[in-house]
């Protein structure tokens, strides 16, 4: 069984990797606000925590410390650009029904007026 010690890098590598990722991608796609900035470098952080080992360990490759900050920077970037396109696309459908997002997802016409 693994240290706790191990635990605790393996977890602060992914982390720092993922705020690098986050980072990255900040300078193409800048947030709004502070608070988004926050938010933002948050969840590009923490889902490269939660993701970047079992990303490795999926793959087959044995967890290193350069391979988690690797993996936890691609998962960061991926984390922003996604968390950016659906904020995207609420702001731009804030003051739609929901039935009318649906038909715009699903590229439905209503019959009544085909």
């Amino acid at each position: 069984m693994d240290a706790p010690s191990d635990y605790i890098i393996s977890k602060l590598t992914a982390g720092v990797g993922g705020l690098f990722g986050g980072f990255g991608l900040m300078t193409y796609i800048k947030p709004t606000s502070v608070t988004e900035a926050f938010a933002r470098g948050g969840v590009s952080t923490g889902s490269a925590c939660i993701f970047a080992s079992p990303l490795l360990v999926f793959a087959g490759v044995k967890p290193d410390w350069d391979l988690e900050i690797a993996s936890g920077a691609l998962i960061g970037f991926s984390a922003y650009f996604a968390l950016g396109a659906v904020a995207n696309f609420f702001k731009h459908n804030e003051k739609r029904d929901i039935v009318e997002i649906v038909q715009k997802v699903t590229n439905k016409k209503d019959r009544k007026n085909v």
